[in-house]
């Protein structure tokens, strides 16, 4: 599957930091195209998004924990190949509009009234 795709080849002026927010944003999309393919009962792709998951929350805790120089090459190599992994589970464009559409309506799911908000914020508020 992804193995045979060629890998990107590495940053050519030294060690690169791993752009972290970037990551937890590209997770975050992640989560919801593998929300939608489970939801078309494509698991195969599913799985690939799974471990481009994975792949992309240990690069994160890597550079986290160790943040040297060989941290960031491993995380930058973990967070390459969850890339690729992810270019082949995402199979149209269509999917992408359906599953921001999606990851919308989850959110939406979630929302409370702005009055419950209002008279959760008054009493805590009250209570000092």
């Amino acid at each position: 599957m992804v193995d045979d795709v060629k890998r990107l080849p590495p940053p050519s002026s030294g060690p690169n930091p791993l752009p972290i927010e970037t990551v937890r944003d590209l997770l975050g999309i992640v989560r919801v195209l593998y929300a939608f393919q489970r939801s078309k009962g494509n698991h195969g792709y599913a799985k690939e998004l799974e471990r481009a998951g994975q792949e992309l929350r240990r690069a994160l805790v890597i550079v986290i924990r160790k943040g040297d120089t060989a941290a960031h090459a491993e995380a930058w190599r973990l967070a390459d190949d969850a890339i690729l992994r992810i270019g082949w589970a995402q199979d149209s464009q269509d999917d992408l509009t359906a599953a921001v559409k999606l990851a919308a309506d989850r959110v939406s799911a979630r929302q409370y009234p702005a009055a419950d908000r209002e008279a959760k914020r008054a009493a805590r508020i009250k209570r000092g």
